[in-house]
């Protein structure tokens, strides 16, 4: 998908984000020197995100000049030593890889001799990140390529590829419940639901630490399965994990003495939308509110109330004159 107008890629949580790094093997990777050593004794690859709470799914393919490779032997012993960050249910460090080619020691001979296949071939791995409820919202996140190299017993050689991609992203909303009316006091104890509208189809939001699930809205839907977003003591509450685009809020128990709202709220998530002002959502008192002061309604109950009051008046002298 294109990159948004202010040049980010916008995801929810679970989404996966697919990247992909190249790299040209050195065209000697597999020579011997006359020690019996490996001319070349490191060739390591590395890739990060740059900030926390992003999970490293896997690395799905490598090719070489295009063509598929058995992934799992370029990457397991005895050619390469492969650890992953973030890929289980930790995700406190940078979400990445590091890959480092076994040449030196017992391995180092075997594992020139392995890669001399690839010598000049352009490799590249493709691989997959994806966002969680731990991923910093409204911020850009960059990732970070880079290969070691070290031969003919020279020092350590480093090549950082420039990002080609824009960062990516993930967006939310913060919000304010309040009482009714202009002294605005914070209201707890309102839950919402978040629906979407998927092909025209309203859908309820289901999230967890790693995923979001949108359910289509059955008829006289409980929502006993969905994510629900309640006000706390401040009258606060915050939506996060989301990507770019129009969303509602649908209340769906109300605080004592008040009425759930009668339709949804509309909100929509975008750069910067989790670092605005808090989106204030007034309540309804229990029953509704009373006509504005001056209008013609309020003027009915006086006219009525008016008329009753001179109906109990007649009333009450006639009882006594009957008396």
């Amino acid at each position: 998908m294109p990159p948004r107008p202010n040049g980010a890629y916008d995801f929810e949580v679970g989404q996966e984000i697919y990247y992909r790094a190249t790299f040209q093997i050195p065209s000697q990777i597999g020579d011997i020197l006359p020690n019996g050593a490996p001319r070349y004794s490191k060739l390591a690859f590395s890739d990060a995100v740059d900030q926390t709470g992003v999970k490293f799914e896997e690395i799905s393919q490598i090719t070489m000049n295009g063509t598929p490779i058995n992934a799992a032997e370029f990457l397991g012993a005895p050619y390469a030593t492969t650890t992953y960050t973030n890929d289980g249910a930790d995700f406190s460090s940078y979400a990445g890889f590091d890959v480092a080619m076994n040449l030196t020691g017992t391995a180092g001979a075997a594992t020139a001799n392995y890669l001399s296949q690839y010598a000049g071939k352009m490799m590249t791995i493709y691989y997959t990140v994806s966002f969680t409820e731990e991923t910093l919202v409204d911020l850009d996140i960059n990732n970070e390529f880079t290969v070691t190299m070290n031969h003919d017993g020279g020092s350590d050689e480093v090549k950082t590829n420039d990002p080609v991609v824009p960062p990516i992203t993930t967006g939310g909303k913060k919000f304010f419940k309040y009482t009714d009316g202009s002294s605005k006091e914070a209201l707890p104890g309102a839950e919402f639901v978040v629906i979407r509208e998927i092909n025209g189809v309203d859908h309820y939001l289901t999230a967890d630490a790693t995923s979001m699930t949108w359910t289509a809205v059955g008829a006289n839907e409980d929502y006993a399965t969905a994510t629900k977003y309640v006000s706390g003591v401040d009258g606060r509450f915050q939506v996060t994990g989301l990507e770019y685009g129009t969303y509602y809020l649908r209340e769906t128990k109300a605080p004592n003495g008040y009425s759930k709202l009668q339709n949804d709220v509309e909100f929509t998530v975008a750069k910067g939308s989790f670092n605005a002002a808090a989106q204030e959502i007034e309540n309804v008192t229990k029953g509704g509110s009373l006509p504005s002061t001056g209008g013609m309604g309020i003027i009915a109950f006086i006219v009525i109330g008016l008329g009753l009051m001179g109906a109990a008046i007649v009333r009450y002298r006639r009882v006594q004159f009957e008396a």
